[in-house]
Protein backbone atom coordinates (compact mmCIF):
# COMPACT_ATOMS: atom_id res chain seq x y z
CA UNK A 1 0.00 0.00 0.00
CA UNK A 2 1.09 3.68 -0.39
CA UNK A 3 0.83 6.35 2.13
CA UNK A 4 1.73 9.81 1.71
CA UNK A 5 0.91 11.97 4.93
CA UNK A 6 0.25 15.68 5.04
CA UNK A 7 3.60 16.26 6.23
CA UNK A 8 5.26 13.82 3.67
CA UNK A 9 6.70 14.95 -0.03
CA UNK A 10 7.00 11.49 -0.73
CA UNK A 11 4.85 8.73 -0.46
CA UNK A 12 6.14 5.26 1.69
CA UNK A 13 5.58 2.00 0.47
CA UNK A 14 3.81 -0.16 3.90
CA UNK A 15 3.64 -4.09 3.29
CA UNK A 16 0.04 -5.32 4.29
CA UNK A 17 1.35 -6.15 8.44
CA UNK A 18 1.68 -2.39 9.54
CA UNK A 19 3.93 -4.06 12.17
CA UNK A 20 6.84 -4.68 9.14
CA UNK A 21 7.69 -1.19 8.99
CA UNK A 22 7.41 0.71 5.67
CA UNK A 23 9.86 1.22 2.90
CA UNK A 24 10.76 4.72 0.66
CA UNK A 25 12.75 5.36 -2.39
CA UNK A 26 15.50 8.18 -2.22
CA UNK A 27 16.20 10.37 -5.06
CA UNK A 28 18.26 7.66 -6.11
CA UNK A 29 15.74 5.15 -6.08
CA UNK A 30 17.87 3.52 -3.48
CA UNK A 31 14.98 1.65 -1.36
CA UNK A 32 14.96 2.21 2.51
CA UNK A 33 13.63 0.33 5.63
CA UNK A 34 11.83 2.49 7.81
CA UNK A 35 11.03 0.96 11.23
CA UNK A 36 8.01 2.41 11.85
CA UNK A 37 4.95 2.57 9.58
CA UNK A 38 3.42 5.66 9.51
CA UNK A 39 0.14 4.43 10.61
CA UNK A 40 -0.65 1.35 13.09
CA UNK A 41 -3.74 -0.09 11.47
CA UNK A 42 -5.47 -0.04 8.21
CA UNK A 43 -7.91 1.77 9.17
CA UNK A 44 -5.81 4.83 10.46
CA UNK A 45 -4.06 5.08 7.54
CA UNK A 46 -6.62 4.77 5.36
CA UNK A 47 -6.74 8.89 4.41
CA UNK A 48 -2.97 8.47 4.13
CA UNK A 49 -3.40 6.14 1.61
CA UNK A 50 -6.11 7.90 -0.12
CA UNK A 51 -4.12 11.37 -0.70
CA UNK A 52 -1.22 9.15 -2.07
CA UNK A 53 -3.10 7.05 -4.50
CA UNK A 54 -4.87 10.54 -5.59
CA UNK A 55 -0.92 12.18 -6.42
CA UNK A 56 -0.31 8.98 -7.95
CA UNK A 57 -3.31 9.65 -10.26
CA UNK A 58 -2.65 13.36 -10.23
CA UNK A 59 1.13 12.59 -11.63
CA UNK A 60 -0.08 9.86 -14.25
CA UNK A 61 -2.88 12.50 -15.86
CA UNK A 62 -0.43 15.35 -15.94
CA UNK A 63 2.11 12.47 -17.72
CA UNK A 64 -0.87 11.88 -20.31
CA UNK A 65 -1.42 15.19 -21.08
CA UNK A 66 2.12 16.00 -21.45
CA UNK A 67 2.57 12.68 -23.69
CA UNK A 68 5.46 11.58 -21.62
CA UNK A 69 6.20 8.07 -22.60
CA UNK A 70 8.78 5.89 -20.15
CA UNK A 71 10.95 2.82 -21.25
CA UNK A 72 9.20 0.61 -18.59
CA UNK A 73 11.94 -2.48 -18.77
CA UNK A 74 14.87 -0.14 -17.78
CA UNK A 75 12.38 1.67 -15.09
CA UNK A 76 11.76 -1.35 -13.83
CA UNK A 77 14.77 -2.47 -13.78
CA UNK A 78 16.30 0.44 -11.53
CA UNK A 79 13.02 0.07 -9.36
Amino acid sequence: MLCLTGEDDRATLVPDGFNLGAYRFDHALNLHHITDAPASTFEAADGDMVRAYNRLIAIQADQWERGDIFDLPQLAQAA
